[in-house]
């Protein structure tokens, strides 16, 4: 059983936020799981699968391995107000790294930090970005897409950074120039996947519409990456996203081959096992954009709404913002 004085102060947090991010802590030994806050929904060490309700993800199951056993949820997450999320954020610097799912998720944080709930069938075009663009000294030239968005209520300053059919493996320098002028802030969010796999990358002379061999090429920069940021002993948090799933039934027949769920899924598995055994926590975006099941949650197989987008971003938080271990 779990210390009760534990459980009464961490129940007492829970309320403040109107409850939820775990497990039921004092009953967790009946889930199998020791009973801690790090074995709650927040901890983004398990895939979580879940469906909507309304605009909200709502966990049903989660596992070690994506093969492994799955056990019921009774927690749910926390659905942030603006005002909470500028309070966990106050005077904190956040980067989000990416393509442009990683663009899309940016529009929703900000979302979620404004108190933006309108249009949540939108999907926005990836192409335009409403924030500023900036210039950072130490970003490679490479990086077009570089905005900043501030909240002057919080003064958190959130940072996306991506380009054009942003890879891993072909951007891979300029990634290692990059972070280390950013370890040590905040929060950095990152995922590349599909340009590394889909099939402009795959035909391409290096792999000559090998799939497999992309997808060994890929698998190697994400280990050398996870591997190599260990070493750099990152103060901030640093969070690897999982690239989004797709409705296969919307995607161009051209892609189909390249972006089946089974495939990507596999592949997702494995960077996430690379960057877990690096010690560093995988946010589960698979999952939530497979629980969306409306005709509106993507128009084109791949790029997803607005809500779907918040709904990321509430499970970030859920992951920054909770308690510290009692």
């Amino acid at each position: 059983m779990l210390d009760q004085k534990v459980c009464k102060r961490f129940l007492i947090y829970s309320l403040f936020f109107s409850s939820v991010c775990v497990f039921e802590l004092c009953s967790a030994n009946n889930l199998n799981f020791s009973a801690n806050v790090e074995n709650s929904l927040c901890s983004l060490d398990h895939w979580v699968q879940g469906r909507f309700e309304k605009d909200q993800f709502i966990p049903t199951f989660i596992s070690k391995n994506i093969s492994g056993r799955k056990v019921a949820v009774k927690g749910r997450y926390h659905w942030f107000s603006s005002t909470e999320a500028n309070d966990c954020l106050r005077d904190k610097r956040v980067w989000i790294i990416g393509d442009s799912y990683m663009r899309l998720f940016y529009f929703g944080f900000m979302d979620v930090l404004r108190g933006n709930t309108k249009n949540p069938t939108q999907v926005i075009d990836s192409r335009k970005m409403p924030e500023k663009a900036t210039t950072l000294p130490y970003s490679p030239k490479e990086f077009e897409f570089l905005r900043e968005g501030t909240m002057k209520n919080s003064n958190a300053t959130i940072y996306f950074v991506g380009k054009r059919f942003f890879s891993l493996g072909r951007s891979f320098a300029s990634l290692k120039q990059l972070l280390p002028n950013i370890i040590n802030d905040d929060l950095i969010v990152m995922n590349l996947l599909i340009h590394d796999n889909k099939r402009n990358r795959v035909q391409s002379s290096e792999f000559k519409g090998n799939m497999r061999k992309a997808e060994i090429f890929y698998l190697s920069k994400v280990w050398q990456l996870s591997s190599w940021l260990k070493d750099q002993k990152p103060r901030g948090k640093f969070v690897w996203s999982t690239s989004n799933s797709y409705k296969e039934e919307k995607l161009p027949s051209q892609y189909k081959r390249f972006q089946r769920n089974k495939r990507i899924l596999r592949i997702n598995s494995r960077a996430r096992a690379y960057w877990r055994e690096a010690g560093f926590p995988v946010l589960d975006v698979f999952h939530i954009t497979m629980a969306c099941q409306s005709k509106y949650c993507t128009n084109d197989g791949s790029h997803h709404n607005r809500m779907v987008n918040r709904a990321k971003a509430h499970v970030l938080l859920n992951y920054f913002c909770q308690p510290k271990k009692m």
